[in-house]
């Protein structure tokens, strides 16, 4: 405003004096400068929908203001000391891509599917009571050099999934496979279903649907937000296969799958190149898995790391390094919107691991590629991944299956950027539909604290910071927040608020709305 008003005070003296005003140069006779807004003018923003949605604080989709606040990611945790929980010890298993391909909670117990996909792809099915002790039942489906009792399942599937959407019984399970064609596979999905998740159907009588590079890890999914499904595969830039392949990643749409599973419309088709075109040199994706919870889409992204080829072949029984080329990463990247909005690949980035590499020696000291979905269960994430001791290009591989977990919903978290010093958020303003707000945070060395505020940032009587009782010391997936004469928001219910979220050492993962109980 100052410079404004000095240059209105030369031009003044300037016609008063009738000296002539200097020309000046075309660039600054252009300049202007935007209003200074009034303090009402930044508290004026639309109010947004949170209802009884969980908010998981992966972006700033529901944070107005904040001071001295960072976010960051919560790397998941190995399960069974790091160790493997499935291992190869039967003749069928012994190809080298030996990798899971799914999992769920079926009937209290947990199922896999696991298998390879290469020359000749085989799926097999594994059953659990906690997740973490495997056995391989006996199918009697599909014989192997003469054995009869295997746990092969009778088709060549990638990727199963249950569908949530699906009435008929018949297609309550639907899956990926690679099509066999003159004794070889072609890098193609086709689809199947099944009333059972063992015994398979094909759609479009086995043929493919999709084009070129639709291997690895492809996935089928139902979006419930967009009431589509969503089918995800690798797919190629330049030369297809050796050292001028570059992947990268499809996405694709169809409404109804089993009406017309053809109908598929690519709606992305991208690499990473936000460093520029040489950056595939530095990474390049392999697979995106689309798995969605609470509002949001999480991809799971497996990326190659400086990749190579025509690597020398090594004994990986020998070879305990740890590599630092030739790897695979898994990478958590969100979106919300759908195909419409980009991936957030902040993670990917800043090179942050959901799953660390194993150190030397380690089953997976080299690669990690998920299972392309996460099971929830007991206040807990559970994403099974393959491990491999040595890069993609350096055999024998030698995998095996590992089991990574999070506390429920504590994927990314926003804390104090400056540790001795508190922070805070400011959200948006939205309608309070629920008299109670329970917070996952982990304030075990700390504190957190919330007012509630008017669409303007000034506190509710009753509501202000003096009046609420902090939680010190805890940590726990849904702490309640009290108020001194309030020991809810019933009051307050149908009126539109802000939330002043206080918060000292802590970390907050997400906080939801609730009706008291």
């Amino acid at each position: 405003m100052s410079c404004r008003i000095s240059a209105l005070v030369l031009l003044v003296l300037a016609t008063v004096s009738g000296a002539e005003e200097p020309a000046k140069p075309a660039t600054e006779q252009k300049r202007e400068f935007p209003p200074v807004p009034s303090i009402a003018e930044l508290w004026r923003e639309p109010a947004i929908t949170v209802g009884l949605q969980k908010q998981l604080l992966t972006d700033d989709y529901v944070i107005s203001h904040r001071h001295n606040i960072h976010r960051d990611l919560n790397p998941m945790a190995k399960a069974n000391g790091g160790k493997p929980v499935l291992v190869r010890d039967r003749p069928w298993e012994q190809a080298n891509l030996f990798q899971v391909q799914s999992v769920r909670r079926e009937a209290n117990k947990f199922v896999m599917h696991y298998g390879y996909v290469g020359p000749v792809d085989y799926c097999c099915r594994a059953e659990s009571a906690d997740g973490i002790h495997w056995t391989k039942p006996n199918l009697g489906l599909r014989e192997y050099e003469g054995a009869k009792e295997t746990n092969l399942l009778d088709y060549q599937g990638v990727v199963a999934f249950f569908d949530p959407h699906e009435t008929d019984p018949a297609h309550k399970f639907k899956s990926l496979f690679r099509p066999l064609e003159s004794g070889k596979l072609p890098h193609a999905a086709c689809l199947a279903h099944s009333s059972d998740g063992i015994h398979w159907q094909p759609y479009n009588d086995g043929k493919p649907v999709t084009g070129r590079a639709a291997d690895t890890l492809s996935q089928l999914a139902w979006d419930e937000r967009a009431k589509l499904y969503r089918l995800f595969t690798r797919t190629d830039f330049g030369g297809a296969g050796g050292e001028t392949e570059v992947r990268g990643a499809r996405e694709m749409t169809n409404p109804d799958v089993k009406a017309d599973p053809t109908n598929w419309t690519t709606v992305r088709d991208w690499i990473f190149d936000r460093e520029g075109p040489a950056e595939v040199k530095r990474r390049q994706i392999h697979t995106v898995n689309f798995w969605q919870h609470e509002g949001i889409d999480f991809g799971l992204m497996v990326v190659m790391e400086w990749p190579a080829f025509n690597i020398p072949q090594v004994d990986a029984s020998q070879d305990k390094r740890r590599h630092e080329r030739d790897i695979w990463n898994v990478y958590l990247a969100t979106r919300r919107g759908g195909h419409e909005a980009d991936w957030d690949l902040s993670w990917i980035y800043a090179e942050k691991p959901l799953i660390a590499r194993g150190g030397e020696g380690a089953f997976d000291k080299d690669i990690l590629h998920n299972a392309p979905s996460i099971v929830t269960h007991g206040d807990q994430h559970w994403l099974y991944y393959t491990g491999w001791p040595n890069g993609h290009m350096r055999h024998p591989y030698l995998p095996a299956i590992g089991l990574a977990t999070a506390p429920l919903d504590r994927f990314v978290y926003i804390e104090p950027w400056k540790k001795k010093e508190a922070g805070w958020i400011i959200t948006k303003p939205f309608k309070l539909e629920g008299s109670q707000l329970e917070l996952n945070a982990d304030a075990s060395e700390g504190s957190i604290a919330v007012e509630i505020l008017n669409e303007d940032g000034d506190p509710l009587p009753g509501f202000a910071r003096a009046d609420c009782e902090p939680l010190a010391k805890v940590d726990g997936i849904r702490l309640h927040s009290r108020w001194k004469e309030k020991e809810s928001m019933r009051t307050i219910v149908g009126q539109t608020v802000r939330l002043k979220i206080h918060l000292d050492r802590t970390e907050l993962f997400a906080f939801q709305v609730k009706e008291a109980k």
